[in-house]
């Protein structure tokens, strides 16, 4: 399970890329759950392994949660759904944002996330 705890003053809107199965090396990108400030959401279960997360304030994205280690076309507005296949080149309707990337092992059932 992923859950988000966002501790910000401002709602966050989150984006994730994660393995389509178990078995199957391709990602899903999926955006966007809104987390109300001081609330925890648990946004759904995921598989193991490699696990790409991102975060920006709801409409505005004055305040972004990001990494380096996966660039990710997420698209605008959402919801979203989408296979990430190579060489995968943002639509009009998308941007280019920096995710955090998390090797999400066998020992871990649950993988909480907090927004400062």
């Amino acid at each position: 399970s992923f859950v988000v705890c966002n501790h910000s003053k401002v709602e966050a809107s989150v984006a994730t890329a994660s393995h389509v199965s178990p078995t199957d090396g391709n990602f899903v990108v999926q955006g966007w759950w809104n987390v109300a400030p001081g609330a925890c959401s648990t946004l759904g279960s995921f598989p193991q392994g490699w696990f790409y997360y991102y975060a920006e304030q709801t409409n505005t994205q004055e305040v972004v949660w990001k990494g380096t280690d996966a660039q990710v076309c997420v698209q605008y507005p959402g919801p979203f759904t989408r296979t990430n296949t190579p060489n995968y080149t943002c639509q009009s309707n998308e941007e280019l944002r920096g995710f955090i990337g998390k090797d999400i092992g066998s020992n871990i059932g649950t993988f909480t996330w907090t927004l400062n």
